[in-house]
C-alpha cells in the first residue's frame, strides 16, 4: 500500500506542477476565484457549468492532496452555482459529478487512514441519527418513507463529513486555518450578498420573472441570511488581527446590507441586537495586539456609526414599519405551527409524529419538501417526540463545549456566529437544511475541535498570517 501510494504520488507530480499548486490552493486567490466561477454559473443560470467546475477542482484535489483543507471553499459553495435543483433529475449532473466521486472513494487508498480518531461529535451525531430514523415510528402517520431523505442528509451525511475533515484536515505547519475559516465565511457571506442582489435586480428594477419571490434556486433568501449571519462575526473577528481595518469595514458594510436586502426580519433583528455585543469584544481584544489608541478609537465610532445606520434603515419611516411588522410579528402562523407541534407532541410524546408528517387539512407537500415548523424546538418535539429533544440536548451541549474548550479570540467570534445561528433557529429550522446551512455548521465545530487539540499553538495572530499580510 506504501509503495502503491509513493507511486501514484510520483506519477501525480510529474502531471501537474506540484509546488504551483500548493501556492494556489494555500493561497488567499483561491477562494475567490471558486465565489467568482461560482456566481457567474449563478447569474448565467449555467448550474451544470458551475457544478462540472466544482468537481473537476475537487477531482484534482482528491488525487493530490492527503489535506483536505482546500476542499472546504468547493463545500461551502457548491449549491450556491443552482438557480434550480430540478436539473438533477437529468443525468448530465451526476456525470459531471463522477470524477469527483471516484477521486474521493481514490483518496482513502491512496492516502489510508492511520488511526482513526473518534471526536466529541460523533456520539452526538450518531445520537440525532437515531432520532432522524426512529421519529414517528409509532405513530399512525403514513408518510414516514418522506422523511427519510431528509433524516439521511441531516444524520448520516454530517457524520461522513465530520469524519472526513476530522481525518483528512491536516493543513501546512505554519498556515493559519483558524483565519482561513473566517476567511471562508467572508466570502461565502458576500458570495450570498451578489445574489441576493443579482434576485433584487431581476425582481424590482428589471422586474422579470427570471426569480420566484423570496427564492433564490439553491435556497430561500432567508437562508442566504442566515449564511450572512455566520460570516457577520467572522468579519468582526478581523479587526482584531489586521493592521487597515478600512477594508475590513467595507466587507462589514457589505455583509449587513445583505441582511437588510434579504429581506429576512429575524435575521436583521439578531444582526441588529449582537452587533454592540460584538463591537464590545472588539473593543477588548483589540488591546492584546497593541494596536495604536487612534485605530481603538476609530474601531469605536465605527462601530457606533454601524449600529446608528441599521437603526436608521429600521425606523427612517416609523409608521410604515409598525405597520408592515404587525402582521409579520403578531402571529406570521408561527403560533399555529407551534401549538400543532405541542399537540403532537402530547399524541405521540416518544418518537414524535415522524419527519414525513404532514398537516391532513393542507394540500400534500410534493418531491422531497416536507412540513416546516419553524423553529428547530418545536419540529423537533412535534416530528421525534422525547427522544429527539433528548438527543438534541446532547448534540447542542457538545457543540458548546467543543466552541467553549479553549478561551481565545478565534472561539469567542465562531461561538457568537454559532449562537446567533440558533437564536435564528428558534424562529426557523435552520437545522434541517442539510446544505448549505448544516454542512456549514458542521464543518465549523469539526476545525474548532481540530484547532482546540493543538495546545502547544500560539495565540492569533500566528507567525505565518497569510490572510492578514496578502489581502489585508
Amino acid at each position: 500500500m506504501y509503495n502503491m501510494k509513493n507511486n501514484i504520488t510520483e506519477k501525480l507530480n510529474t502531471v501537474f506542477n506540484k509546488g504551483a499548486m500548493d501556492k494556489f490552493f494555500y493561497g488567499p486567490l483561491y477562494p475567490i476565484y471558486v465565489a467568482l466561477f461560482i456566481t457567474l454559473a449563478f447569474a448565467a443560470n449555467a448550474s451544470l457549468v458551475g457544478l462540472l467546475f466544482v468537481s473537476l477542482i475537487a477531482t484534482v484535489l482528491f488525487l493530490c492532496y492527503e489535506d483536505m483543507t482546500p476542499i472546504i471553499p468547493l463545500l461551502f459553495l457548491v449549491v450556491l452555482c443552482f438557480r434550480d435543483y430540478n436539473i438533477m433529475n437529468g443525468i448530465l449532473g451526476y456525470i459531471f459529478l463522477a470524477p469527483a466521486a471516484i477521486a474521493f472513494i481514490a483518496h482513502f487508498f491512496i492516502y489510508p487512514i492511520k488511526k482513526i480518531r473518534i471526536g466529541k461529535l460523533f456520539l452526538p451525531l450518531c445520537g440525532i441519527t437515531c432520532a432522524l430514523f426512529l421519529g414517528g415510528i409509532l405513530s399512525d402517520v403514513n408518510n414516514y418513507s418522506n422523511g427519510l431523505i431528509t433524516a439521511f442528509t441531516i444524520g448520516p451525511v454530517m457524520i461522513v463529513i465530520y469524519l472526513f475533515f476530522s481525518l483528512y484536515v491536516k493543513p501546512p505547519k505554519d498556515f493559519n486555518i483558524k483565519n482561513y475559516l473566517c476567511y471562508l465565511l467572508v466570502i461565502l457571506g458576500a458570495t450570498c450578498f451578489v445574489h441576493l442582489s443579482i434576485q433584487h435586480i431581476h425582481l424590482d428594477i428589471i422586474k422579470d420573472t427570471l426569480f420566484i419571490q423570496s427564492e433564490l434556486g439553491w435556497g430561500n433568501t432567508n437562508c442566504a441570511a442566515t449564511l450572512l449571519l455566520i460570516s457577520i462575526p467572522a468579519c468582526w473577528y478581523f479587526l482584531t488581527q489586521v493592521k487597515n481595518i478600512i477594508p475590513v469595514f467595507i466587507i462589514l458594510v457589505v455583509l449587513y446590507t445583505g441582511v437588510i436586502i434579504s429581506g429576512s426580519d429575524g435575521v436583521l433583528a439578531i444582526s441588529l441586537m449582537f452587533t454592540p455585543i460584538i463591537a464590545f469584544f472588539v473593543y477588548r481584544k483589540i488591546d492584546r495586539y497593541h494596536r495604536p489608541i487612534y485605530i481603538k478609537t476609530l474601531i469605536t465610532i465605527l462601530s457606533i456609526l454601524i449600529t446608528a445606520a441599521i437603526i436608521t434603515i429600521i425606523v427612517y419611516d416609523f409608521d410604515t414599519l409598525l405597520q408592515s411588522l404587525k402582521p409579520r410579528f403578531s402571529d406570521s402562523s408561527r403560533t399555529k405551527l407551534y401549538q400543532e407541534a405541542l399537540d403532537l407532541f402530547s399524541k405521540y410524546p416518544i418518537f414524535g409524529a415522524g419527519l414525513g408528517y404532514q398537516n391532513p387539512e393542507l394540500p400534500t407537500l410534493l418531491g422531497v419538501r416536507l412540513y416546516n415548523f419553524h423553529s428547530v424546538l418545536f419540529h423537533v418535539m412535534g416530528t421525534m417526540g422525547v427522544i429527539g429533544v433528548i438527543a438534541y440536548t446532547f448534540y447542542y451541549t457538545e457543540r458548546l463545549k467543543i466552541l467553549m474548550h479553549k478561551n481565545n479570540t478565534f472561539t469567542l467570534f465562531i461561538t457568537i456566529a454559532f449562537i446567533m445561528f440558533e437564536c435564528y433557529a428558534f424562529i426557523d429550522t435552520c437545522e434541517f437544511n442539510a446544505i448549505p446551512l448544516m454542512s456549514v455548521i458542521t464543518v465549523i465545530i469539526t476545525i474548532v475541535e481540530l484547532t482546540n487539540k493543538k495546545d502547544n499553538v500560539e495565540p492569533l495572530p500566528l507567525r505565518f498570517n497569510y490572510y492578514n499580510k496578502i489581502i489585508f
